[in-house]
């Protein structure tokens, strides 16, 4: 039973111009109905009993009905009040619908929330903790969108999603960036190679080997080929590919070793397929961005809280 606030008393005890039997008088008409009493109802909705006296009066008034009728001393619904209370119980409990609603989403236990991520991170982190997010709040609906890169960074920046997740860290004016975890790129070779007995690539390594890898404008492209020059070697990479999973299946294809960020190898059993650090080390960043005017939700901050537990557990669990 919905309880009234002592300060809404006096508006309860007056019919609405426009209408016969306002959402208060309803309230006080069915709190009687169940209690029995007038006494008992105005207990339940924290008003006097002559409020409540009042309120039916004036109701009565207003439909034109007589709604109870005293007998024996106790107070009985008449037919008329028996046909509205079942019509006021289906509003009633239309409200209370609404009111679970309005509490799950001031929790967070119910909406939408859209996520943007590059195709590794959606896989290696994101769809985990949107799997164990939406355990605890089924009425939660979620969209993964895995897109490249720019496309992240493009619908942030077009409030199309709540956060979007990178590797790189961006470079936006009207971004707002935290880091997600810190890894490092690594070397991807088929079980059988040879560079499999080391435990850390160095650049020579890649001499006269046909190396995969992204393109030179993002963090792990532009840092492999910097440190190819340092050690003296040509900066060029036969194969550019824009997904780590076309470089893993380039390299079980055997044309050759991928450079690349290693959170896809956290979601797939490739037993074909070997991983080493690489040596100077190219470290990696990926980050959480939100658009700095979209308004944060209950919701994207407990995914967000949920997806750092699941980057915790596997980045503590990899062995590269």
């Amino acid at each position: 039973m919905r309880r009234l606030a002592p300060d809404t008393a006096a508006s309860l005890s007056f019919a609405d111009a426009w209408s016969p039997m306002n959402i208060r008088q309803q309230t006080i008409f069915r709190a009687v109905i169940k209690s029995g009493s007038i006494t008992r109802a105005a207990q339940l909705l924290g008003l006097t009993q002559p409020a409540v006296t009042k309120a039916l009066g004036l109701t009565e008034k207003a439909l034109g009905l007589e709604l109870f009728q005293r007998v024996k001393g106790r107070l009985v619904p008449t037919a008329h009040a028996q046909a509205l209370i079942a019509q006021i119980d289906r509003v009633h409990d239309q409200f209370e619908e609404i009111d679970r609603l309005v509490a799950d989403l001031r929790d967070g236990y119910a909406g939408q929330i859209a996520v943007a991520a590059i195709p590794s991170l959606a896989a290696a982190f994101l769809a985990d903790a949107v799997s164990e997010f939406r355990r605890d709040r089924p009425n939660v609906r979620v969209e993964i969108q895995a897109v490249p890169a720019i496309e992240v960074m493009s619908r942030v920046l077009a409030s199309q999603v709540d956060f979007g997740l990178l590797t790189d860290p961006p470079d936006a004016p009207y971004l707002d960036s935290e880091i997600l975890c810190r890894g490092e790129a690594v070397c991807v070779m088929p079980a059988d190679h040879a560079l499999t007995a080391k435990d850390r690539i160095d650049m020579a390594d890649f001499r006269d080997q046909p190396t995969i890898s992204f393109r030179a404008d993002t963090a792990t492209g532009w840092q492999f080929r910097a440190a190819l020059r340092q050690a003296g070697l040509a900066d060029d990479v036969p194969l550019v590919v824009n997904q780590a999973s076309t470089a893993l299946r380039l390299v079980r294809a055997g044309a050759g070793l991928a450079v690349i960020d290693p959170f896809l190898l956290l979601d797939h059993n490739f037993t074909c397929l070997v991983a080493r650090p690489i040596s100077p080390s190219i470290p990696l960043t990926p980050h959480i961005i939100r658009g700095r005017e979209r308004p944060r939700s209950r919701i994207s901050a407990s995914l967000i809280r949920r997806l750092r537990e699941v980057v915790t557990r596997r980045m503590a669990a990899t062995s590269f």
